[in-house]
């Protein structure tokens, strides 16, 4: 009887470590690459997110970050001169040349945070990028569901272009419309990047 348990406990143990070695790699963490399509997963050299928009056959495009937050555009009354609707790094740019920026624009810097060590090219997307990801929002989510992301789920949200003193453009993603809002308001914040 002590040889059954014996043998039955290293049948047990033998079976456990087996199926340990034959365990497939997570595919949260296994690396992407182009060509994309809108929804897939994008995992290269450290930066993840999910594909919102492609050019050049999936080639090139727009990843849009896997978690928000809700904050100011800004706590300042002040014309910055992000008034790019194309292009929400040209926008972070115009902010961050502004002394003080980290302080008094916290949907940029909150965006900014994604660029650490060699990463760069995160951004508060412009209007026409925002519009993009609000056209998407349905297959974004989904992805973003599978991988363990946080959905889309703000009624608004800031992009990055100004415009005036105290307001800043946004989207309503219940239903794509565009608002005009003072920027202290609290709305909700993706990052988005270009790949």
């Amino acid at each position: 009887m002590k040889n059954y348990l014996f043998l039955m406990q290293t049948l047990i143990v033998l079976s456990l470590l087996l199926a340990a070695g034959c365990k497939k790699d997570d595919p949260k963490d296994t690396n992407t690459s182009a060509p994309y399509a809108i929804g897939d997963r994008y995992n290269e050299n450290g930066i993840t997110g999910v594909v919102y928009q492609i050019t050049a056959g999936g080639m090139h495009g727009m990843i849009v970050s896997k978690t928000e937050t809700e904050c100011k555009w800004s706590t300042v009354y002040e014309v910055t001169g992000a008034t790019d609707q194309v292009n929400g790094m040209n926008n972070m740019n115009k902010i961050k040349a502004i002394a003080g920026w980290e302080s008094k624009y916290p949907a940029f810097k909150w965006c900014n945070d994604f660029n650490t060590g060699s990463i760069s090219g995160w951004c508060l997307p412009a209007k026409d990028e925002l519009n993009a990801l609000y056209t998407n929002q349905t297959i974004v989510n989904a992805t973003l569901t599978q991988y363990g992301g946080a959905q889309i789920v703000s009624d608004h949200y800031w992009n990055s272009s100004e415009g005036g003193a105290s307001n800043a453009y946004g989207q309503i993603f219940t239903n794509g419309s565009q608002f005009n809002s003072y920027k202290d308001s609290n709305r909700g914040v993706r990052a988005v990047r270009a790949f």
